[in-house]
Parts: structure tokens; C-alpha cells; sequence
């Protein structure tokens, strides 16, 4: 697997369209398999200027009620919210799994009181789908399961201007 800073062999962007953060590669984390594999899991999200590892991200399997559904999560420190970080790391892993997996919606599982991580989910250009509670260490957590389509996806895609190469 190529290192946490690499690129993978892929050009990085400069300029105001450089990605601020890296992560190793996503295919590596699931073996060349079409489909999920089951050890998918979060990735190291590291500040490009510094190295430094500021969160998490990554696609997974997850249940919802009693859907097993794939989830883009998010985990970022909080000394590095409200910076645009989970935004890119999440976009670009949503990308990989539209284009990757064979997937026709990809959702995110927030809890009902995360502003923050709904705001994200909201960037991603996801709806909320439905409500559901989680139960952890005798707690019920109520959440929301968001959730982008692959048509809706694609159609932001397309609404966005291509970046000219070489820029």
C-alpha cells in the first residue's frame, strides 16, 4: 500500500483545487475486490503541510435497523471541525465508491445532535432518508441515515465544470 502522503502514482492537483489533506489509497484497503470487502474500514486523514493525522474516513459496511447499508464515515480531531476536511476527505471517498463499488446509494449515519457531521453529509449532497436509534452501552442514540443516490450523484458531477489539465 502506498504510504499515507503518497498519491498512488496519480497527478496531485496545485493551486487552489490542491487537496489539502491525504489518505493512502482506497482500493488498496479492499483488495482489488468489485465489492466491499469485509475489513473495510476508516483511513488516516493527514494534513498535507505537516503530516500531521487529524481524522479519519472511509467507506464501510453498516447496519441500519436491519439494513446493512455502505456508509461513508467520518471522524475528524476537533481541533481541525469547521475547516472543510471532512467535506474533502468524505467527497473524495464518495467518489471512489460511486465509481469503484456496485452501489446505487451510499448513506452516512449521524447522530440527531451532530450539526456538524449533518452539515457534512448535506455537502456530500445527501437527503435525510429516515430515523433510526442505535443502542450502545444501555443508551438509545437516536441518529439519521443519510443517504445520496448514484443518479444524484452523478448529476452534481455533471453540473460541475471540469478542472482544465494542467492547472
Amino acid at each position: 500500500m502506498p504510504s499515507p502522503r503518497s498519491t498512488g502514482g496519480r497527478r496531485t492537483p496545485r493551486g487552489p483545487h490542491a487537496p489539502r489533506v491525504t489518505a493512502p489509497d482506497l482500493p488498496a484497503r479492499f483488495d482489488g475486490d468489485a465489492d466491499l470487502a469485509p475489513r473495510a474500514d476508516l483511513i488516516g486523514v493527514r494534513l498535507r503541510e505537516t503530516g500531521e493525522m487529524i481524522g479519519q474516513c472511509g467507506i464501510t459496511r453498516q447496519r441500519i435497523d436491519q439494513d446493512e447499508v455502505v456508509e461513508v464515515g467520518y471522524l475528524f480531531a476537533r481541533a481541525h471541525w469547521h475547516r472543510g476536511y471532512a467535506v474533502e476527505a468524505a467527497s473524495a471517498c464518495r467518489d471512489w465508491a460511486f465509481r469503484e463499488l456496485p452501489i446505487d446509494e451510499l448513506y452516512a449515519k449521524v447522530r440527531s445532535t451532530n450539526v456538524a457531521s449533518m452539515n457534512v453529509a448535506i455537502r456530500l449532497g445527501m437527503t435525510v432518508r429516515r430515523t433510526f436509534t442505535t443502542h450502545y452501552r444501555g443508551v438509545d442514540m437516536p441518529h439519521l441515515a443519510f443517504a445520496v443516490s448514484r443518479e444524484a450523484w452523478s448529476r452534481g458531477r455533471r453540473s460541475v465544470p471540469e478542472e482544465p489539465a494542467g492547472s
